[in-house]
């Protein structure tokens, strides 16, 4: 829930727990200066959110490192939720006939997501369409704004699956992984750290932390009471 989310992140800030586990949406909104390690399960979209999101990590100037976890079944789920940002073009004509019909408006935002809902649209997609039916002139049918909105999604999928695609091959490429990753931005590297990258030959063990700055381990407690106690602030009985 919203409260123990926000627990759970106020605890992450101030240092009561070593790691934290989200989406993507919610690692955006961490702001913490020393965060060493971000670890993506599942690949981005595209390398803009990548760089985005990796940079969570060492805003104090310290070292930080990014691991992306990667197989090829992965290659599925971000193409999968490309295509349901859309509606298909069945789905889009049968929702916009049905408001020249029923003569909605597109103010009427509450009926306009029931309609989406019966027809089997996911959120995102009925948000575009919404975007959409906003622009129709005064006096033309919605069912007008068909090409417009077919040619549109044309456009943006397009894009996305560019993205995506360079993403991929940021991924598979063997080369230094800063200097291909600024090449997309039209940018070059002029400056390596010594840590660069796997590329480069850094490697894992070369960011283990030395064991005389580890805390020293408290005592066991049953994760139902530890779980407890960092949402509540003191055990179950």
């Amino acid at each position: 829930m919203a409260e123990d989310r926000r627990k759970i992140q106020n605890q992450f800030l101030d240092h009561e727990l070593d790691v934290l586990c989200c989406t993507n949406a919610f690692g955006m909104g961490i702001n913490k200066p020393d965060v060493r390690l971000v670890v993506h399960f599942h690949y981005p979209r595209s390398l803009n959110s990548y760089l985005q999101e990796i940079g969570r990590a060492a805003r104090d100037g310290g070292q930080g490192l990014a691991v992306l976890y990667y197989s090829e079944e992965d290659d599925r789920l971000p193409a999968a939720f490309i295509e349901s940002n859309y509606p298909t073009a069945a789905l889009l004509r049968t929702v916009l006939s049905r408001m020249d019909r029923e003569r909605l408006r597109p103010d009427d935002e509450e009926r306009f997501m029931e309609i989406m809902t019966s027809a089997g649209a996911g959120e995102t997609a009925s948000r575009f369409i919404l975007e959409q039916v906003r622009t129709k002139r005064e006096g033309t049918a919605y069912l007008s704004l068909m090409d417009q909105c077919l040619q549109l999604i044309r456009i943006r999928r397009t894009e996305q699956l560019e993205d995506l695609g360079k993403m991929r091959s940021w991924m598979s490429g063997k080369e230094c992984r800063r200097a291909s990753y600024l090449r997309f931005f039209d940018e070059k590297l002029s400056d390596k750290p010594p840590l660069c990258c796997d590329r480069c030959g850094a490697g894992i063990d070369d960011f283990q932390r030395d064991q005389s700055e580890m805390r020293s381990p408290g005592p066991e407690l049953n994760w139902e009471k530890r779980l407890s106690t960092l949402l509540v602030g003191r055990p179950r009985d």
